[in-house]
């Protein structure tokens, strides 16, 4: 009982500082019209939305891993994630990259979507390696150079990664309408069943690569919203000829995938009836 109390303490405790890092760099995302931009290259001063959210999501970062490191890594994540929700939940929708004009060129801006969607998996990896390198347990029983266990980038790694790309199925079949439940709900999901689906492809390593991969899909979904777009922007957006995959915006992928694929794992987990003996320490490069 003391022990699910203090475990639920620091899960709480998680969120609200791990949420409040996140959304101190929400003023730094306006948009030229003044609102609070999806992104951070379409923000009044990019440099600086780029500098706000660096800073916020290492806070943010060091949050998870402390509570990767006193619980585990999925919950250290899935709390990385609920703070990207709480700036997320406050961002307009891809509505405000349609309208701002800036930079000038629908396919210039959905380009710099796709790249900044890709940043974001970057951030998202180097976070996912931390927290798992601070907070997976080694308890003895398997050494880190037994090479029954996969590393973080070996084919069956690699395998549960690609496996993510069932987030483009969940946004093409949630993502309706560009409203931030949606684009969340859709990347939930997406993240939810990467994080199942990798459990089940992977049984010799634990998810490092996982928590980014949804992201990087999402990605690969922005190229495929420019290269479909045939008019501009804002007309597609009124006309609702904006292709699906053009409606999640980047901190959308990266709050749905975090807090997704923590969850979804974790379900997938709680049918493999390990014993203690069978964890596994993911040998890091």
């Amino acid at each position: 009982m003391v022990e699910a109390i203090k475990r639920n303490a620091v899960i709480l405790l998680g969120l609200i500082l791990a949420g409040a890092a996140c959304v101190m760099a929400s003023g730094y995302l306006a948009s030229p019209r003044g609102a609070l931009g999806p992104t951070v290259m379409g923000a009044q001063s990019p440099v600086s939305a780029g500098l706000a959210i660096l800073l916020c999501f290492t806070g943010a970062t060091i949050v998870a891993c402390l509570v990767a490191r006193m619980i585990n890594p999925l919950v250290g994540l899935f709390v990385l994630g609920a703070g990207l929700f709480a700036l997320a939940g406050r961002a307009e929708t891809v509505a405000e990259l349609a309208f701002s004009g800036s930079p000038p060129g629908g396919r210039t801006r959905l380009a710099l979507l796709a790249i900044e969607t890709m940043m974001w998996a970057g951030l998202v990896l180097a976070a996912s390696f931390t927290a798992f390198k601070v907070g997976t347990i080694d308890n003895g029983n398997q050494e880190a150079g037994d090479e029954s266990i996969d590393r973080i980038w070996g084919a069956e790694s690699l395998k549960m990664a690609a496996g993510a790309a069932v987030v483009l199925v969940a946004v093409w079949i949630i993502a309706k309408s560009p409203t931030k439940g949606q684009m969340i709900g859709a990347t939930f999901f997406g993240g939810l069943a990467a994080g199942m689906l990798g459990r089940a492809l992977g049984q010799r390593t634990e998810p490092v690569l996982l928590f980014a991969a949804p992201i990087f899909f999402g990605a690969i979904g922005h190229v495929i919203g420019m290269l479909s777009l045939k008019m501009p922007l804002d007309q597609a957006f009124v006309l609702r000829e904006l292709s699906v995959f053009s409606l999640p915006m980047p901190i959308d992928y990266a709050a749905g995938s975090l807090m997704g694929v923590a969850v979804g794992w974790g379900w997938a987990e709680s049918f493999h009836h390990k014993a203690p003996d069978e964890r596994l320490r993911v040998p890091m490069p």
